[in-house]
């Protein structure tokens, strides 16, 4: 099936879909690890929401006790501050080594000297209390908390380099005073501590410097910071209490080994195997399914284009092709009754021992022509479908459907006009003439047109006189029926149509079609011959198969009309013209005696 329609939906589908499972499988391979810690993220600000939720603040000792069950679960302490940057709980800082000195004035205020012992290690001075020490310090936030900037003892004088660069600008407090108590400083901190004091390192740039809360966590938690030889990621939640913005904090390290990864990589691997499976087979049914109905028709229209209306197509479906076919095997039908009948009026014709030769010379001419005929628009649909079935350009088939449906309607079209003008030209047919209001008749093909011309954008001007004629009605809706298709068909780009009667003479009416466009002096006596065709372009008036105005001739000819087409002040203008019913004796019109 190399080329076919088959093969390019099932490649088509195929290569989509596993395009698309392969890019999936790479995008999750690739971001695995994003998505990984994003779930442990969630999962640990899930935790610390449920951890704060029953919290209350102890203003008597400044500790939330269900606090612990959080750290010793997570070993991350839990940082918890004020929108006016108050640090209401000690949990966390109970694990900082720190200081207490008294202040003359306000009291008991904390000193966190962990930098010193970072710093020096097993040198770093010893601290006891009661022992004198010379303080520059700088107050975190509201709180009782000051980072210092530097302390001195009688043997070392240590300088806080990184607390003095960030807060250098910030009024300080100086003071000599003996130390009253130190906290955890004779051990080497648990890590808990450690994430204590890594915690309170990261967030005191912004309580010192009383920076925007919000926008500080946001920033602080966009990315990973090191430390003990890993990446840790903080989280927070807030509370609203008495009115005020409560900050919970905490940090933990989040680990990724690779085996998570590779499990989910050999997952996605087993389930694309899978699915891969399961397309194939199901785009092979679906090309089949596709394609079989296509092959089918063109098989029976190319049968068509050889005139051969024996065999008819076999599907049924409520889609374009089930509607393509019905349309195709009524068509068949249709031309096979045609020339069933052309037959049989054919061997009438030989009968009739008068005309037999002219007769079987004339349809031998009739029949060369309409097999001419057909064959043009029966190759048009075979070589439609025959692209369709290769899928040459998939966005135009609906385009290649349209145009095989409007190659239908014109051999129906074709096939109608050759009978009408076999009976014409056979003596068959005769006109049953009567008196009738020309207006009436008109206006009733003119409503026919009513929705072509408006679709089309058409301007109608109509100039109708009430009067009566002697006519066929039929047969003269016939002549209009043609001359107003042919203005439809062969206006220019102004789109504009007139139809006109004006008395010709005492009892004569004459009719007038007219549109927009030109036609050649030279094509306006030759287009009135069944033979005659010509180029076919906007505005310029043709005829392509000619059989149509060769009826229209026959049908004035025996209505003795004088008739014809002429170029006049920028429009065509087709003719005819009718006898009018003379004006009754005492003034009563021909239609007064007709009601």
């Amino acid at each position: 099936m190399k080329g076919s329609i088959a093969a390019k939906v099932f490649f088509s589908a195929t290569g989509l879909f596993l395009l698309l499972l392969l890019a999936q499988w790479v995008i999750i391979s690739t971001s695995f690890q994003s998505l990984y810690v994003d779930s442990i993220l969630t999962s640990m600000e899930r935790e610390l929401q449920n951890a704060v939720a029953p919290y209350r603040r102890n203003r008597a000792t400044q500790y939330f006790q269900p606090f612990d069950s959080y750290v010793e679960e997570t070993g991350s302490p839990i940082f918890v501050f004020t929108d006016s940057y108050d640090i209401v709980d000690d949990g966390l800082m109970s694990r900082v080594r720190l200081i207490t000195v008294n202040h003359p004035q306000w009291g008991a205020i904390y000193v966190p000297v962990h930098h010193l012992y970072n710093i020096y290690g097993p040198n770093a001075p010893y601290l006891s209390a009661y022992r004198n020490i010379a303080l520059e310090l700088v107050q975190v936030g509201s709180s009782s908390y000051y980072e210092p900037l530097s302390v001195s003892t009688t043997r070392y004088n240590f300088r806080n380099r990184s607390s003095i660069k960030l807060f250098s600008g910030i009024e300080g407090l100086r003071m000599t005073v003996p130390i009253y108590e130190t906290v955890n400083i004779r051990r080497e901190p648990e890590l808990t501590g450690r994430r204590a004091e890594f915690i309170y390192d990261t967030l005191k740039p912004c309580l010192v410097a009383r920076q925007n809360i919000s926008a500080f966590l946001d920033d602080l938690e966009s990315g990973s910071i090191p430390f003990d030889g890993y990446d840790y990621r903080f989280f927070h939640t807030t509370r609203s209490i008495d009115s005020e913005t409560y900050y919970f904090v905490t940090a933990n390290r989040i680990v990724v080994t690779g085996f998570e990864q590779e499990y989910i990589n050999t997952f996605f691997f087993r389930i694309y195997l899978l699915l891969g499976g399961i397309l194939l087979l199901a785009a092979a049914l679906l090309a089949y399914q596709m394609s079989s109905p296509i092959r089918r028709i063109a098989a029976v229209a190319d049968r068509m284009a050889r005139l051969d209306f024996s065999t008819k197509i076999d599907y049924k479906s409520g889609n374009e092709l089930g509607r393509l076919a019905e349309t195709i095997n009524t068509m068949s039908a249709t031309l096979q009754n045609t020339m069933d009948k052309l037959t049989q009026a054919n061997d009438t014709l030989l009968a009739s021992a008068g005309h037999a030769q002219r007769n079987e010379d004339r349809m031998k001419h009739l029949l060369a022509d309409l097999a001419h005929e057909i064959k043009t628009p029966l190759g048009l649909i075979s070589g439609y479908l025959e692209l369709i079935e290769k899928n040459v350009q998939p966005e135009s088939n609906v385009q290649y459907f349209s145009v095989i449906n409007d190659e239908v309607d014109s051999l129906a079209t074709l096939v109608n006009e050759a009978i009408e003008l076999t009976k014409l030209q056979s003596g068959y047919w005769r006109v049953n003439p009567g008196p009738h209001n020309i207006s009436e008749i008109i206006e009733q093909c003119l409503s026919q047109f009513e929705g072509r011309l408006s679709e089309r954008g058409f301007t109608v001007r109509r100039q109708l006189l009430d009067v009566v004629v002697y006519c066929d009605t039929l047969r003269i809706q016939q002549v209009m029926a043609n001359f107003i298709s042919n203005a439809l068909k062969y206006a220019d780009r102004h789109k504009l149509m007139e139809v006109i009667t004006v008395q010709a003479g005492p009892d004569i009416i004459k009719v007038s079609v007219r549109n927009s466009g030109h036609i050649d002096a030279a094509e306006a006596e030759k287009i009135w011959a069944r033979d005659y065709g010509t180029r076919e372009g906007p505005g310029t008036r043709s005829v392509s198969q000619g059989i149509g105005l060769s009826i229209v001739r026959h049908i004035l000819e025996l209505h003795k009309s004088n008739w014809g087409v002429q170029q006049k002040a920028g429009m065509v203008e087709f003719y005819f013209t009718l006898e009018r019913l003379p004006i009754q004796e005492g003034g009563t019109s021909a239609i007064e005696a007709l009601s």
